[in-house]
């Protein structure tokens, strides 16, 4: 008996571990993917306009406010820069409404973590007085204070949104992309899009 109880504690021991373990190397993957993003924090990114964001649902051209939200333009710039969108899906899209990516748990097939992510630090929020209309490009957060990575792109007008989030660029080609993403079948309950649109590129272009 004695035993028998000591294999059944000796295995909850292992298990537990195994599980400590995985959840550990999860997160130490994401770090990873994120670890360019911090080397290049300091890094000249020059003179960008605008950058060409190349998707498995066509291409769209996000053109940057000049003045208006400038450490938000560098940050994303960066990332884009170190490849740290490449793989990344849009995991969530409201129909006419906008579609919010930039996510790097979404190059993963663990779900239940998308729109939780982020570079691995947070950014100061550039509220400005853009108009959130049709094209505009803002900052998705969890509050004041809290974006990094994940961004969206309205496919219609929302004024409720004005004073709120960072704008920082906004579409100047490729509107016809926002609207095909942002209609795409969802998985129900959801706002994800039941297949996959994925980030493949962005061409940064000065």
């Amino acid at each position: 008996m004695a035993q028998k109880f000591l294999n059944k504690r000796t295995f909850s021991f292992v298990l537990a571990g195994l599980l400590f373990l995985g959840s550990l190397w999860y997160l130490v993957s994401v770090a990873f993917d994120t670890k360019q993003a911090f080397s290049a924090s300091s890094a000249d990114i020059g003179a960008v306009f605008d950058a060409v964001i190349h998707t498995t649902a066509g291409d769209f051209v996000l053109q940057f406010y000049p003045d208006r939200a400038p450490q938000t333009k560098r940050n994303f710039v960066m990332l884009a820069k170190t490849g740290f969108y490449n793989d990344t899906k849009f995991h969530r899209v409201i129909p006419d409404v906008l579609i919010q990516g930039g996510d790097p748990y979404t190059k993963r097939d663990d779900v239940s973590r998308y729109g939780t992510g982020d570079p691995g630090y947070t950014i100061k929020d550039e509220i400005n007085d853009t108009p959130m209309k049709r094209g505009v490009v803002g900052m998705a957060h969890r509050g004041p204070g809290t974006a990094g990575s994940q961004f969206f792109v309205l496919a219609g007008d929302r004024p409720d949104l004005e004073g709120k989030f960072t704008a920082f660029a906004f579409v100047s080609q490729g509107l016809d992309v926002i609207d095909a993403i942002s209609r795409v079948d969802r998985v129900s309950g959801t706002e994800r899009p039941r297949t996959p649109i994925t980030i493949t590129s962005i061409t940064l272009r000065q």
